[in-house]
C-alpha cells in the first residue's frame, strides 16, 4: 500500500480511502468480504505515513496553519485539532482531533505545535493586549494594565478610578505609549477595538463559555441594544459599554443599550462643554452622536449623569447633583424638616396691606442655545 501526497490511500494500485488530516476514511465502494483485507493492507501502508505526516506538522511554516471562525484549528487545508477553554480566553487550550491511528505520544507532538502556533497567531492578531500585559510598568501601572487586559481591552473608567488618581504623570505617559486610552468615561485600548481583533476576541470568548461561536457577531453600528445572552464582558470585547437606565417608580428597569466607546466619549465630552447648569432638554445634535437614536440618548444620559425630570411633551434632564438637591428639599418642606419649631404669627392689623414682592422676569430663552427647548424632540418613557 501507499499513500499520495493529495491524502489517497491505494491497495495495490486501487484507491480504498482517502487520509484527511490524521484520520483515515473507508472509500464506501469498499464493502463486502474485500473490506477487511483493504483496510488491514491500509493501516499497514499508514504506519509508515502518519510518523512522517506528524514530523511534517512539526516542521512546517506558520503560514501553513489557520483558525476558522468556528475555532478549529486547519494544517495545509484539514482539520487537525481545535481550541478549548483553557485558564482564561486570552490562553485557550488545544485538543488535538482523535484517531486511532494516533498513539498518546504522537498526540501530545502535534498538540504542543498547535498550542505553539495558536499562542503565535494571538499575539499577532493581539499584539496591544500582550504588549500591555508583560509591559514592565510600576506597580499601580501594572494593575490597571491587567484590569485592562482582562476586561479585553476596554473598562468603565469608574471602576478604576482609584488607580487612576494614584498614577504619576510617568506612568499615565508609559500607559499612553502602549496605546491605552484614558477618557472621560471609558479606559480603553484602541487597537483592540478594530474589526480584526474584535471578531477574534469573540471567538476565544465563546470557546471559553463553551458557546456557539457562530451566535456571537461583531458590530459597527452607534448604538444597539443587547439581548440577555449579550451581557457587559461580552459588550466590552465588541468595543461597547453596557448602559442600564436606572430604576423606575416601582423600582423596574428598562432595557440596557450598549454604545459605542468612541460615541459616549464624544457625548460626554459634548456634554462636559456645553455643562448645563439646571433643566434642559437635549438637541437632535447630542443625539446625532448616538445615531440620532433619542430613545438610547434618553437611557445614556443617566447613566452619565444627568437625571431625568418630568416633563410635558419632552424629555428633560438636569445634572444627578441638582435633582437630588431638589428631592431633598422637596421631602423636607414635606416633613417639615431643615427648619426650627414653627411660630405662629400675629394676624396683620386691618389697615395693614402686606407688601407685595415684584414679579420676576424670566429670560426669553435663546432658540439657538444648544439646550433650547425643542418641541419635535421628544422621547419615549
Amino acid at each position: 500500500g501507499a499513500v499520495r501526497r493529495d491524502g489517497g490511500v491505494l491497495v495495490e494500485g486501487e484507491e480504498v480511502g482517502a487520509l484527511h488530516g490524521f484520520r483515515f476514511r473507508l472509500d464506501r465502494s469498499v464493502a463486502g468480504d474485500h473490506a477487511r483485507p483493504l483496510l488491514t493492507a491500509a493501516r499497514r501502508a499508514l504506519s509508515r505515513e502518519i510518523p512522517a505526516r506528524v514530523k511534517r506538522l512539526e516542521t512546517d511554516t506558520d503560514d501553513a496553519f489557520a483558525l476558522t471562525g468556528d475555532g478549529r484549528i486547519a494544517w495545509r487545508g484539514e482539520g487537525v485539532g481545535g481550541l478549548s477553554a483553557g485558564a482564561g480566553p486570552l490562553d485557550p487550550g488545544v485538543v488535538v482531533d482523535g484517531s486511532d491511528l494516533l498513539d498518546g505520544a504522537l498526540r501530545e507532538r502535534i498538540r504542543r505545535r498547535l498550542t505553539s502556533w495558536v499562542q503565535d497567531h494571538l499575539r499577532g492578531r493581539l499584539g496591544s493586549l500582550f504588549a500591555l500585559a508583560e509591559a514592565d510598568l510600576p506597580a499601580r501601572a501594572r494593575g490597571l494594565a491587567y484590569q485592562l487586559v482582562e476586561g479585553m481591552g476596554l473598562l468603565r473608567r469608574r471602576d478604576v478610578a482609584q488607580h487612576l488618581r494614584a498614577l504619576t504623570r510617568a506612568e499615565r505617559r508609559a500607559l499612553h505609549r502602549l496605546g491605552v486610552h484614558l477618557g472621560h468615561e471609558s479606559v480603553w485600548l484602541p487597537a483592540a477595538l478594530k474589526p480584526d481583533a474584535v471578531r477574534l476576541k469573540l471567538l476565544l470568548l465563546a470557546v471559553h463559555r463553551g458557546i456557539d461561536p457562530g451566535a456571537l457577531s461583531a458590530r459597527r453600528e452607534l448604538v444597539f441594544w443587547p439581548d440577555r445572552a449579550t451581557d457587559d464582558a461580552l459588550c466590552r470585547a465588541l468595543g461597547y459599554r453596557r448602559l442600564l437606565p436606572p430604576r423606575g417608580a416601582r423600582g423596574k428597569r428598562g432595557p440596557p443599550v450598549a454604545v459605542r466607546v468612541d460615541a459616549l466619549e464624544r457625548l460626554a465630552g459634548s456634554l462636559r462643554k456645553l455643562g448645563p447648569a439646571g433643566t434642559f432638554t437635549p438637541t437632535a445634535r447630542l443625539a446625532a452622536i448616538l445615531g440620532g437614536d433619542r430613545r438610547a440618548l434618553a437611557t445614556v444620559l443617566p447613566a452619565l449623569g444627568y437625571a431625568h425630570v418630568p416633563a410635558e411633551r419632552v424629555a428633560a434632564f438636569k445634572p444627578a447633583a441638582d435633582a437630588r438637591a431638589g428631592n431633598e428639599a422637596g421631602a423636607s418642606k414635606q416633613h417639615g424638616h431643615g427648619r426650627g419649631p414653627s411660630r405662629r404669627r400675629k394676624p396683620a392689623k386691618a389697615t395693614e396691606k402686606p407688601a407685595k414682592p415684584a414679579p420676576r422676569r424670566r429670560p426669553a430663552p435663546d432658540p439657538d442655545h444648544p439646550f433650547a427647548k425643542l418641541e419635535e424632540l421628544t422621547f419615549e418613557e
